[in-house]
């Protein structure tokens, strides 16, 4: 060890002394700050040294943190505060030094400091982005030590980079700037740190390399150990190397050995080890050894022992109650549901900006402004938005609520070269909407078959809709009204609210509705004939039909429309329309009529029979005798004379010459209301 590394543990040391002798006791756990530095998403984090960090997230490598050798990956040696993508996919392991090296497709690639050959690429040159290792094809492990680099192929184990202090585990202590093969099978693990390595090969741990603590076993003579050295001989998972200690997974157990100025064996001491000895007896899944301290995941919890961050113990303290993988150097990082925590001084965590923030309860009344009050852990400005801007609306960091709902708002800090982002955080508020009211009238009698306008508003201004609740009787389109049905005809007036308002509450008019009237007109004959059906005309207003009976029935009948004259006297018809669902029943029309014996039509001629070739005369005689109406004559069915007048005497008509022959002369008589016919026969003889 060089006299500044002695300075430095020197110092940490006096001042870790102090600590214990001012808390009094021989170590607790302490409250350090976990930061996290990923939200979510990440699969697995690195093991190794550096300050930065790696994470693999669904196949793709994502890399932050300081960059002084490109050991990001990403081309530059820009330091990055946020995760930037180096590998899109196919990474399945990741190791961190100075150097960075993954697993890709089954393949090693490495990246960053090369000054000792530690990427394997056959050059001591700087590669700011990824190269491939020549020979590591069939890859599963991967781990970046100082200067030096190491992977599980196939199940052998190969190394390259320097090797002064026999960290190769080839025999030599010459430096190699390609892999060479260091243990031909049976490897399942690989760890290295700065000088010393440690594999698990077929179940045993092995380790090699700078022995000055002890931590490749012996004595704790300076002298490296060129070759593998069995440190357990079974039952081993996983080893973990520290600067100058180191642990294994031993069943469910932890085992470690070496360096123990700050109790990072876990024995309760602070006295070195040359042998392993159990630290955890049960429940450990995973170790990873730092400088000074040591953290194990036991039964699902984060417990860490040493001088670190979160801890100041010699023997295992419990520091966080979920941890599903741990990486410790100079500090510590785990994996917790997929988010990335880190715990440690000296810029080595880039935690994302935790922002916090409150919406003043005032805003709630609609129409209200208020100024929005973040907090973050950087000091970068919160940026706020509106996730729901009908409802409310930001201008810089005033809110204004417009409108009945929800108001969500959203603050963001987007980070620069200094300062990690700051995941969203969202607050929400119910913003409350405006009472309305309905005012609306209508008339509370109505005539059925009438229509009228709705007129009403509400209060917001908001226009409103209207709907019959009694639809047999009323119907309501837009605002038009229509009677169409005697009975309640009941009418709903609805504002149903908007973003601003809440729905009124519903008004209801009623109105009762009325039928129309109507009139008969009906006219009767003033005379009828016995026996002499005649049929009755009359019509309703409404232009329903009529109906009729008689009122002396003893004088005439009525059927349907048709009234016949029985007897002499006075026929008294009466005329109805009962109305519907939208028209009265009409005042009864009665028609009264003289009833007499029938017409008699005598039809006779000036002279019968005639000889053919003449004209015959035909005569008529009405009885009793009338002047009134008219006669027509037809002879075998034609007319012969249309539409004669009468005299006091009757009347004539006379006929066309006629061949011999028998003929029947029809007379027909009618005065408006009265028809009556005679007929006679003439005869024709031949010449």
């Amino acid at each position: 060890m060089g006299i500044a590394a002695a300075m430095h543990r020197f110092v940490s040391t006096l001042a870790y002394a102090t600590v214990l002798a001012v808390v009094g006791m021989t170590g607790t756990a302490k409250a350090d700050t976990w930061y996290k530095e990923v939200e979510s998403g990440v699969n697995s984090i690195t093991h190794g040294r550096g300050v930065y960090g790696c994470a693999i997230m669904a196949g793709a490598l994502k890399c932050w943190g300081r960059n002084t050798y490109g050991e990001l990956g990403d081309g530059t040696k820009i330091q990055r505060v946020s995760p930037v993508m180096i590998i899109p996919e196919g990474v399945t392991a990741v190791s961190t030094s100075f150097q960075s090296c993954a697993v890709v497709n089954n393949a090693v690639q490495c990246w960053g400091g090369n000054s000792s050959g530690e990427l394997g690429d056959g050059t001591r040159e700087t590669r700011m982005r990824p190269v491939p290792v020549p020979g590591t094809e069939g890859a599963s492990a991967v781990s970046a030590g100082g200067g030096y680099s190491c992977a599980i192929v196939q199940g052998s184990l190969k190394c390259w980079g320097i090797n002064a202090q026999g960290q190769l585990g080839n025999g030599t202590t010459t430096s190699s700037l390609t892999p060479i093969v260091i243990i031909d099978a049976g490897v399942t693990d690989i760890s290295t740190n700065e000088f010393q390595t440690c594999a698990v090969v077929a179940g045993a741990a092995k380790c090699w390399g700078f022995n000055n603590y002890g931590q490749v076993g012996s004595d704790g003579s300076p002298t490296a150990v060129l070759s593998p050295r069995t440190m357990i001989a079974s039952g081993v998972s996983q080893v973990a190397t520290g600067d100058d200690h180191a642990c294994a997974i031993v069943g469910q157990a932890v085992q470690c050995w070496g360096e123990n100025y700050y109790g990072q064996i876990g024995d309760g001491s602070t006295t070195p080890n040359y042998t392993p000895v159990t630290v955890v007896s049960a429940g450990a899944t995973a170790v990873s050894a730092g400088w000074g301290h040591t953290c194990a995941i036991v039964y699902g919890a984060l417990q860490c022992w040493g001088h670190g961050p979160d801890i100041y113990s010699h023997t295992p303290q419990t520091v966080q109650a979920v941890a599903t993988q741990v990486s410790s150097n100079h500090f510590t990082r785990i994996l917790v549901d997929g988010a990335v925590y880190c715990a440690g001084e000296g810029g080595h965590c880039f935690p994302l900006a935790t922002i916090d923030f409150a919406i003043d309860p005032a805003v709630a009344n609609r129409g209200t402004s208020v100024p929005l009050i973040g907090r973050s852990t950087s000091p970068l400005p919160i940026l706020f938005s509106s996730r729901t801007p009908d409802i409310c609306s930001l201008n810089g960091n005033i809110l204004t609520s417009l409108a009945g709902g929800t108001c969500t708002v959203a603050a963001d800090q987007a980070g620069d070269a200094n300062y990690q982002y700051g995941p969203t955080v969202i607050r929400s508020i119910n913003i409350v909407a405006l009472a309305q009211s309905i005012y609306f009238n209508m008339p509370s009698a109505l005539i059925a078959g009438t229509s009228l306008t709705l007129t009403g508003s509400a209060s917001s201004g908001l226009l409103l809709s209207y709907a019959s609740t009694t639809p047999s009787v009323c119907a309501v389109d837009g605002q038009t009204l229509t009677a169409f049905a005697t009975g309640l005809c009941s009418v709903a007036a609805i504002q149903g609210g908007n973003a601003v308002y809440y729905p009124a509450a519903m008004v209801v008019r009623n109105a009762n509705v009325a039928g129309r009237a109507q009139t008969i007109s009906f006219g009767m004959p003033a005379t009828l004939a016995i026996g002499m059906p005649v049929t009755l005309s009359a019509t309703a207003s409404s232009g329903l039909s009529v109906s009729y009976s008689s009122a002396t029935p003893a004088i005439c009948t009525v059927s349907g429309t048709i009234v016949t004259p029985l007897a002499g006297g006075t026929c008294s018809v009466i005329a109805n329309q009962a109305g519907n669902a939208v028209y009265t029943a009409a005042p009864s029309v009665t028609r009264s009529a003289a009833v007499s014996y029938p017409l008699l039509v005598d039809v006779g001629f000036l002279a019968n029979p005639i000889i053919s070739g003449e004209a015959a005369t035909v005569t008529v005689k009405i009885s009793p005798a009338t002047t009134s109406g008219s006669v027509s004559f037809y002879v075998a069915g034609s007319v012969a004379c249309s539409n004669v007048s009468l005299t006091k005497n009757g009347a004539t008509c006379k006929l066309r010459k006629l061949a011999a022959g028998t003929y029947t002369v029809t007379v027909v008589y009618t005065n408006g209301a009265v028809t009556a016919s005679g007929e006679a026969i003439l005869y024709v003889i031949k010449a």
